[in-house]
């Protein structure tokens, strides 16, 4: 289990990493997988074709994929699931007014130069997903 900067305790979650960039995608499946159940994939169709709802807690999908922008990709995925939680992991600058960015619960900067910063915010994914669904 994870510790927060408020030192609670975050569970094992279920991760989604959507990533076309092989190198990125590997990377980030190493080091969550080290504390969570993680499934990695790069095909936006793929996604869409074997997702189900409360298969996941967590999609951290990357804003340039082919065939499907990333934004447009959550969208699909949470009218599957309104309770997962959404991480925009992107190369590219975004303030928060844009309105690509505004639709995550969460944005992600790569390349990611701080992996505590990474878990903090995975576990916070993760009670976010908890509170809607117990909502």
């Amino acid at each position: 289990m994870q510790k927060t900067e408020h030192n609670q305790t975050a569970r094992k979650g279920r991760i989604l990493i959507v990533e076309d960039d092989k190198a990125v995608g590997q990377t980030l499946y190493r080091i969550l997988s080290r504390d969570h159940s993680v499934s990695l994939m790069s095909d936006p169709a793929e996604v869409l074709n074997t997702f189900k709802a409360d298969q996941f807690d967590i999609a951290l999908i990357d804003l340039g994929l082919p065939g499907l922008p990333g934004d447009q990709l959550r969208d699909k995925i949470k009218n599957h699931d309104p309770n997962i939680t959404t991480i925009l992991i992107t190369g590219w600058e975004m303030d928060e007014t844009n309105p690509r960015r505004q639709n995550f619960d969460f944005y992600i900067q790569k390349p990611f130069a701080d992996l505590k910063n990474l878990q903090e915010i995975i576990a916070e994914g993760i009670k976010l997903r908890d509170t809607k669904a117990n909502a």
